[in-house]
């Protein structure tokens, strides 16, 4: 079964949303039905991967995954701000913030998938 075939698990759309969101439990369901492994085994592969993920990022390192995109790490500085209920300036903390950028290859595809946006030259 493809994630995208299945409608009847996982989180319902949210309001104004078209689309589900896949959850982790849908990613090892399809891994698990694709490969044939144990769910436990399926389940710890996954997990790995994530924690992976989280320790490089942790560390300050991006994570490129081929074809998909990158995961990154970037600090920002302290800023001034405004309070939005009492308008008072206030000085917002320095943070690190993940961002993720597709890669060339899958912001193509996606942008001529079925279900792209006409006239639209690509996400930016």
């Amino acid at each position: 079964m493809l994630i995208a075939e299945s409608e009847n698990k996982g989180t319902k759309p949210l309001k104004g949303q078209s689309v589900r969101t896949v959850t982790k439990a849908d990613l090892i369901e399809a891994i698990y039905e694709k490969t044939g492994k144990g769910r436990s085994e399926v389940k710890d592969y996954v997990e790995e991967l994530i924690a992976l993920i989280k320790r490089a990022m942790t560390a300050k390192d991006g994570v490129l995954i081929s074809g998909f995109g990158k995961f990154e790490v970037h600090d920002k500085r302290s800023r001034l701000g405004r309070n939005p209920h009492t308008r008072q300036p206030m000085m917002l903390p320095a943070r690190r913030v993940a961002t993720f950028r597709l890669s060339n290859k899958f912001r193509n595809e996606l942008n001529a998938a079925p279900g792209g946006l006409p006239g639209k030259s690509g996400l930016k």
